[in-house]
């Protein structure tokens, strides 16, 4: 009965008016929870049944040529105009109906999202009573529009409203709302409102299922919005949650456990849906759809479920998906933080599937390996006696691949323990041909070799022995000459392997070493008064000096809670370092600190307050002539140095460096060679700073520490080989194939490439050639690769379909970004800044669209530009802006400018419902586009960007202008393009000098114009109590309005000229000369902030006044002789008539500060400079600094006296002196008036 009935859906889904049917049914969400409920072939059933619910038919519309003739203001317009992107069929075909409901649920940002808002609606009018006009134009009419969703008289034009628009008649509206009412709808829907936790719920659970839909854009819009969302989720939804036991927290649980498993079916469809049999696009659908679901989905898991709790909650659905992505190679090299995080959760659930993909990694990696080893090996042993014609150098060259630490340690520590004989001899052989060859390599080729060797000289010197070819050589490498105190190592390094040979189990090999490290002792410097002197005796006495019977346990305690308080740690440790104090005392101080440092969290105390070179201080003290007395803290200074070192690696990086050290400890060693405790102490360091990180050396070396092991076996074999059940996976399969690929052309630019060549491949087996498929879900996932691929299709392009498929997979890359937690810096950003992208588009962005095609290609382009823009906000190239301004400022056709206003042409023409719904989309996004490029230019400091986007400014505030067209019909607006006119002009109104730009209309004449229109539109929303302003788009139309307004003013008191305002200030200066004057001049300004001073002070801190300033200077006349005076001369003689100095003085000494009083000191900070102007008035300004200091005083509150309060000054600067005297006697000298 089941297979029946979805047989019969199954072709129901084929014939649009039943998928219509189907989705007002609920079709979507009964399938989609079915599903996981059937059997396996049934639920593919059920998939290809969703894929028709979700899959639109394709869109025919009517074709027509018509180029736009926009009325431009500012430019001239060319008399003939191209349109059109590709050849036009004239014929007309029928219009296919499109079912939109599933398009409700996500954002509506792409050309085909087509909301009930932006559809075509019946046009209305609502008279008021007593009037004829259907429209109200002034503030207090009475009657009021019908409030709803911001359909209410929506016009059918994007732009607005035409006289020519049909209007059909309407039942008057009702009479206002009571103020009862509104406060019963108020608390009615604050008791039906989601909270913000169950609003995101509610998006995840609608939008998940449409992620399964067979077309790209769905997915697109869905996953944008979902990003959006996914940000609230973390804001919103605490981890604490999973914790939580209450009804609401259950239900929440079991809601989101069941998005996370409906986005894990998602991944693991897209995935599994891809075969060979599959056409290309098809591949290529599901491989992008996967990818940015899965990062999606990663995303949001890291959001919600801490990684620790994924083996209680995670569904088996999302298992399964984390599965197939930490397997997939192309994701985790393009994505390594989601790899990171897929195999973190993946190792929670302690699954097969983790061990699959953790066997499957190490056989990857076993492959990287040997490929890069392979593609450096010759053909042939290169240093043989038959290869000696050839050159030294090319030679060398041929054995570079050796020279690489891992190689050696492989050679050495597993190589030469191989049980086969062949491989074991072989490994000698390189081993001792490479150590014997300094004299038949070139210089840089031993450099070379010894750099490398060095990491591994602690493994190597396991087979030192005096009887063995290779172990003479291995010993050679500890040898110095007498004469040089050189060797074949550097010092430190030879120093190291001197001491390392005191611990190999061979004793004829630890007798060589004390004859070297003797001989070293005797050249060191101050050899004769240290201690002890090296001779035979006590040679003799220390050939099993390191040979303890009871090693040391290096183990330390990560207590969380801290056991003692820091000051006590502080206090001990001064004892310990105090030379004021007994020894005995410094002793117990040191066994406690001993106890201390067994927790790590000490450590950090200690060694801020220098430990360490406290103790290296006493142990060199120890071995001086007189070191008998500071033995007794040897001991103890030898543990705190051992703990310190076990959990620092940085630290004995560093301490093995230094031969000091190094030797410090073998004297001490031979001071104490009888003390058991203090010898093992001291052999302990060694391991630590002798071997690094090379832990159990045991098969070589007697060791006095107990360490965990090296490794037993060589990390790069297989230990346990996967099985033939896990080879037979696909994605375990595809995994090592691509791993091999990857490895074997090194990387995957290579690998496509070779693909893309006409050269003979690389004969490989058939499991490890690339397929079609592998070849696809490589390019597509490599951002570079596939970004390319998409301009070239472009290009290559025939029609629009192409065109757009391309624009939307650049799209999900710019997507992907944004959810791997890229942003800009992601690889799309990063490589379409690489790219000439921007020619590939040019085609599109200067030519005037002819069709509805045509249209719908340009929203993909302005929506993709809109993203783009977005994503690089934080540092959008100058090259982008530059590029797009200079397309914006086109002479004719200018697409993107034009196409905000439609002609008389085109809106009579606005008869179908599509091309209606594709304009209003077209307007959308032309006016988002500007917006995000408006906001763009907030950190832009170059200078020719910046004259670009002033001149663009006001060019957009006139498009926009035209765009509002209240005085042609104002008998009804279009909310949703109003709306959105609206918001595009709140952006552009807030950025100041937006109407300065124009070379034809006066700044004040364009904020005129938005100043009337924004009028009629504020008169007409905002009336009484309702009307349009109590929709949800008539509030946004007022808001945008009120800010428009607000914004407008203060461009409009910018614009104001100059000279009127220092008309106005002149007005108010003389004022001030009558008592009358003075009190309306303060009246006036008491609306002000700060009243009459604040305005005073802000005109005079106005960099803008100061120009009129310069402008206007002052110009003095002597009666007597008839001179003049013009500029600082002239400014400094009015200021001696004007007593302004004398004025000065006198009111900041009686200036009235409250409960403060300031010391001015008018000296200069730094003293005046000698070679300043002394003329120039600019200079004036830095003798003036901030107050000294403020005093509090104590004043009586019922005294009405400000003596005690006064702020005093005295001009001591005599700089200042000296232009006061230098203008009182010019004044002096002849008559001046002004």
């Amino acid at each position: 009965m089941k297979d029946e009935v979805l047989g019969l859906l199954s072709r129901l889904v084929k014939y649009p008016p039943a998928v219509q049917h189907l989705v007002d049914l609920g079709a979507v969400e009964f399938l989609s929870k079915l599903r996981p409920n059937v059997e396996p072939n049934l639920q593919a059933e059920i998939d290809g049944i969703l894929d028709g619910l979700f899959s639109l038919p394709s869109e025919v519309p009517e074709m027509y040529s018509s180029s736009y003739q926009t009325s431009q203001t500012e430019l001239p317009q060319q008399p003939e105009i191209l349109t059109g992107y590709f050849p036009q069929d004239k014929s007309t075909l029928p219009q296919m109906e499109i079912p939109s409901r599933p398009v409700d649920a996500v954002s509506q940002n792409s050309s085909l999202s087509y909301c009930p808002d932006v559809r075509a609606a019946p046009h209305s009018q609502n008279p008021s009573p007593g009037s004829s006009s259907p429209r109200p134009s002034v503030v207090g009419r009475t009657g009021q529009r019908p409030r709803g969703d911001g359909q209410d008289w929506d016009a059918v034009s994007s732009s607005g409203s035409s006289s020519h628009a049909h209007v059909s008649s309407r039942v008057s509206a009702p009479s206002p709302v009571d103020l009862p009412e509104l406060a019963e709808d108020a608390l009615e829907l604050r008791l039906q409102q989601l909270s913000l936790p169950q609003l995101c719920l509610s998006v995840l659970e609608a939008a998940a299922p449409l992620l399964r839909t067979g077309r790209r854009q769905m997915i697109i819009q869905v996953l944008e919005l979902l990003s959006e969302v996914v940000v609230l989720v973390g804001e919103a939804i605490s981890a604490n949650l999973w914790d939580d036991s209450s009804l609401f927290a259950i239900d929440m649980k079991e809601k989101l456990l069941m998005v996370l498993a409906s986005l894990g079916d998602t991944v693991c469809y897209h995935k599994s849906s891809v075969s060979l049999e599959q056409p290309e696009a098809l591949i290529v659908h599901h491989r992008m759809a996967f990818v940015s679901v899965a990062l999606f989905a990663v995303r949001l898991l890291q959001t919600l479920l801490p990684v620790e709790k994924a083996s209680h909650f995670l569904p088996e659905p999302m298992s399964a998906a984390l599965f197939f992505i930490s397997l997939d190679m192309p994701v985790s090299l393009e994505y390594p933080n989601i790899h990171e995080a897929v195999v973190a959760y993946l190792e929670q659930l302690n699954s097969e599937n983790y061990s699959i993909y953790k066997r499957t990694a190490e056989a990857a990696y076993s492959i990287e390996c040997t490929c890069n080893f392979l593609s450096d090996v010759g053909k042939e042993e290169c240093l043989g006696i038959h290869n000696i014609s050839k050159p030294v150098s090319s030679l060398c060259n041929g054995i570079h691949f050796l020279l690489h630490p891992k190689v050696l340690y492989e050679i050495s520590a597993f190589g030469i323990q191989e049980p086969k004989n062949e491989v074991s001899a072989a490994a000698k052989a390189i081993l001792l041909h490479l150590l014997q060859g300094r004299l038949r390599v070139t210089a840089p080729t031993w450099s070379k070799f010894i750099e490398a060797l060095c990491p591994v000289v602690a493994v190597l010197q396991g087979y030192a022995d005096t009887e063995d070819p290779l172990g003479s050589c291995i010993l050679h490498l500890s040898r110095e000459s007498a004469e040089t105190d050189e060797g074949v190592l550097p010092c430190a390094a030879r120093l190291k392997s001197m001491l390392r040979l005191l611990l190999v189990k061979k004793p004829s090999v630890r007798v060589l070493a004390l004859k070297l490290l003797a001989s070293h002792l005797s050249r060191e410097e101050g050899a004769d008064t240290k201690r002890p002197s090296i001779d035979a005796r006590v040679l003799s006495r220390v050939t099993n000096l390191f040979i303890v019977k009871k090693p040391i346990e290096l183990k330390l305690d990560d207590r969380r809670e801290l056991m003692i308080k820091l000051e006590t740690v502080e206090k001990v440790y001064e004892i310990f370092i105090s030379d004021d104090i007994d020894l005995v005392l410094r002793k117990s101080a040191a066994e406690q600190l001993v106890v201390i440092m067994q927790d790590i969290k000490m450590h950090a105390v200690v060694k801020k307050l220098c430990l360490v070179d406290k103790i290296i201080e006493y142990l060199s003290e120890c071995v001086g002539q007189d070191g008998e007395v500071v033995e007794c803290l040897v001991q103890p200074s030898l543990t705190l140095l051992r703990k310190v070192l076990c959990a620092d690696p940085v630290l004995r990086v560093s301490l093995s460096q230094q031969t000091s050290l190094l030797t410090l400890l073998f004297r001490v060693s031979l001071i104490f060679h009888e003390d058991c405790t203090i010898v093992t102490e001291v052999g302990a360091l060694f391991c630590l700073l002798l071997f690094d990180e090379v832990s159990r050396m045991d098969m070589w070396y007697h060791l006095p520490v107990h360490v965990l092991g090296h490794h037993a076996v060589s990390p790069y074999s297989m230990v346990l080989p996967l099985s033939a059940d896990s080879l037979a996976l696909k994605p375990v399969s595809d995994m090592l194939r691509m791993a091999w690929n990857l490895s074997w052309y090194h990387g995957t630019d290579s690998v496509l490439k070779q693909v893309n060549s006409e050269a003979e491949i690389q004969e490989f087996l058939d499991t490890l050639k690339l397929s079609t498929e592998d070849t696809l879900t490589l390019k597509m996932t490599h951002t570079p690769s596939g970004l390319k691929d998409c301009l070239r299709s472009i290009v290559q392009a025939a029609g629009h379909r192409e065109v757009r498929a391309a624009l939307t997979r650049m799209n999900f890359y710019l997507l992907n970004d944004r959810l791997s937690f890229k942003g800009g810096t992601g690889p799309c950003g990063v490589t379409l800044k690489s790219l000439s992208w921007h020619t590939t588009l040019n085609r599109f962005l200067q030519v005037l669209p002819a069709c509805t095609e045509d249209e719908k290609l340009l929203i993909d382009i302005i929506h993709f530009l809109n993203k783009l823009l977005k994503e690089q906000r934080k540092n959008v190239p100058v090259e982008l802006l530059n590029w797009l301004l200079e397309l914006l400022l086109r002479q004719s056709p200018n697409p993107l400018l034009d196409l905000l206003v439609l002609t008389e042409s085109q809106t009579r023409e606005e008869m179908d419902d599509v091309r209606t719904a594709v304009r209003q989309q077209l307007q959308k996004e032309l006016i988002a586009l500007f917006s995000t490029l408006l906001l763009s230019f907030e950190a832009v400091t170059d200078r020719k960007c910046l004259e670009l986007f002033y001149v663009f400014q006001t060019q957009l505030a006139l498009k926009l202008l035209q765009c509002l067209r209240v005085t042609d019909a104002p008998h009804f607006y279009g909310l949703p393009s109003l709306e959105r006119t609206l918001r595009g002009m709140a952006h552009l109104t807030a950025c100041p000098g937006w109407s300065a730009h124009s070379p034809l209309t006066k700044p004040l004449d364009i904020c005129g114009k938005y100043l009337s229109g924004l009028l009629e539109v504020i008169t007409s929303f905002y009336v009484e109590r309702g009307g349009n302003a109590m929709s949800f788009m008539g509030k946004g139309v007022t808001k945008s309005t009120v800010l428009c307004l607000l914004h407008l003013s203060h461009e409009m008191m910018a614009q104001a000229q100059s000279s009127v305002r220092f008309t106005s200030l002149g007005l108010g200066s003389a004022l001030t000369t009558l008592e009358t004057g003075c009190v309306a001049l303060a009246n006036s300004c008491q609306n002000i902030s700060g009243g009459l001073w604040g305005t005073v002070v802000n005109i005079l801190l106005d960099q803008s006044e100061c120009s009129m300033v310069r402008r206007e200077g002052p110009c003095v006349h002597d009666e007597d002789s008839g001179l003049s005076l013009i500029g600082k001369p002239a400014l400094q003689a009015l200021l001696y008539h004007c007593h302004f100095y004398e004025h000065l003085s006198h009111m900041v000494k009686h200036c009235y500060l409250g409960r403060y009083a300031f010391d001015f000191n008018c000296s200069a900070p730094n003293g005046p400079s000698e070679g300043n102007d002394l003329n120039g008035l600019d200079d004036s300004f830095k003798f003036w600094r901030a107050p000294s200091r403020m005093s509090s005083q104590d004043r009586d509150p019922s005294s009405l006296s400000t003596s005690e309060t006064m702020a005093k000054t005295t001009l001591k600067n005599p700089s200042i002196k000296r232009r006061v005297e230098e203008a009182y006697s010019l004044a002096k000298k002849s008559k001046f008036y002004y």
